[in-house]
């Protein structure tokens, strides 16, 4: 059974269907651990949930996942990646899913200079993408010892060990509820980080430049309607066309 009260925040996907009927949805279960449920019928059944290797505790946490070939040119890939953050852990994680065996890797911590203690109990987003190079990039709003950060890091060995990167200008956490989302461009070897600000109440973006290997544009401001409301966080999410590049989010 899925813990119903640890989704209202992230932006990022938590579901791959790899073909029109298997399928797998990542997810905390009611114990805060990292599980999976597979399909094999489009959806009209799914397996029980199975533990993604033993992460653990995962309270007031976040999942997002991406797949291999949701990446422009990448036709043949087959894993899964995910990344996880939790009070407990208090860290960003990262592991696969290898949806030609269903084998997992190993938890690995994204974030390595950012060590204090992270707090997920204001609600952060997280997320993860790779670019068309093959380069990781994961991301986490949330509040860090006792700051609001935005924490960004990419990995050139599948995962194994992760770099932290300087963010975009103008990328001041206003709120530890801030969410986020990363896509791969189609050219460049560039990644696209959309952030909303919630107290803010607008969206804005910033592209990785995969030439320079940084974030080579302030924060764009392209959306103020997401004023905060105050019952509720606006839910939004963003996908890619991988054949034209287009980006398409609602909210």
């Amino acid at each position: 059974t899925a813990n119903s009260g640890l989704y209202q925040f992230s932006a990022g996907p938590s579901v791959v269907f790899t073909g029109d009927q298997i399928g797998y949805l990542v997810y905390l279960d009611l114990g805060n651990e990292v599980v999976y449920a597979k399909t094999g019928d489009g959806g009209a059944t799914w397996t029980a949930a199975a533990n993604i290797g033993s992460l653990r505790d995962q309270s007031d946490g976040q999942v997002a996942v991406w797949y291999d070939q949701w990446t422009p040119g990448d036709v043949t890939g087959t894993v899964i990646y995910v990344v996880a953050a939790g009070q407990t852990d208090d860290d960003l994680w990262f592991n696969t899913i290898d949806t030609s065996d269903d084998s997992f890797g190993v938890w690995t911590k994204v974030n390595t200079t950012d060590g204090t203690a992270y707090s997920a109990a204001a609600g952060s987003g997280v997320a993860v993408t790779k670019a068309a190079n093959g380069r990781l990039f994961a991301g986490i709003c949330g509040t860090f010892g006792a700051a609001n950060t935005l924490v960004l890091a990419y990995s050139d060995d599948g995962g194994s060990s992760w770099t932290q990167t300087t963010p975009p200008v103008g990328s001041p956490v206003t709120a530890a509820a801030d969410t986020l989302q990363l896509l791969p461009l189609v050219a460049g070897n560039d990644v696209i980080l959309i952030q909303q600000d919630v107290n803010v109440g607008t969206m804005r973006y910033s592209i990785w430049d995969g030439a320079g290997a940084s974030w080579s544009t302030p924060f764009v401001t392209f959306a103020s309607w997401y004023a905060q409301n105050g019952n509720y966080d606006y839910h939004w999410g963003a996908s890619l066309w991988k054949s034209t590049g287009d980006i398409y989010l609602v909210g």
